[in-house]
């Protein structure tokens, strides 16, 4: 079961990298771009956490140390994170339309879309992304893999930070209003 799971995850990342491929090219100029220093800040984290997620069983003990243990139930909880991120990531890239960067950016003519998934959260695509993530984390169950998902959960939150400071900048008005009523990431939690 737990290879289903994993050649499900895969094609769950597949989708959402052949959809980002396809829309990207539909994304306004950019108007604001945030610095290369700011960038590499929130690259580090996440390299580091893919890396240690994909080589965890390489790296010898302690890293290489499965403490999650895998079963049926495991494998289908981890589907159903792979698919739900999934399903989130579409959504709210839909929703935001062309509006959208991989990178920390203001567009031109941004507009601050309250509307879809961000109505729960002001970072849903970062929701879902991690929700995959961290279904791929409970296939491996490896120590490595722990550690990869602190990274990369770290990078997010390091780049939502960068990306809010422009917000804030370009809707001083709106944006401040939007934080107090909406979560970061986790609906009414964070």
């Amino acid at each position: 079961m737990a290879s289903l799971a994993l050649k499900f995850s895969i094609a769950c990342w597949c989708v959402f990298y052949a959809f980002w491929i396809a829309v990207a090219l539909r994304a306004k100029r950019t108007a604001k771009a945030d610095s290369v220093a700011g960038s590499v800040a929130y690259r580090i984290p996440l390299i580091l956490g893919v890396f240690l997620l994909f080589s965890s069983h390489r790296l010898g003990v302690p890293l290489a140390t499965r403490v999650i243990a895998g079963g049926t139930g495991l494998a289908l909880v981890s589907m159903a994170m792979s698919v739900m991120g999934l399903v989130i990531c579409l959504w709210a890239r839909v929703t935001l339309g062309r509006n959208w960067s991989a990178v920390v950016v203001v567009k031109q003519d941004h507009e601050l879309i309250q509307a879809g998934p961000y109505r729960f959260v002001r970072h849903p695509i970062y929701t879902g992304i991690i929700m995959m993530f961290s279904a791929n984390v409970l296939l491996d169950g490896r120590v490595g893999a722990l550690v990869g998902l602190v990274c990369f959960i770290a990078s997010f939150q390091l780049k939502l930070l960068r990306e809010e400071k422009l917000m804030l900048a370009e809707f001083p008005g709106e944006y401040p209003d939007y934080c107090r009523r909406v979560k970061r990431l986790l609906p009414f939690i964070y």
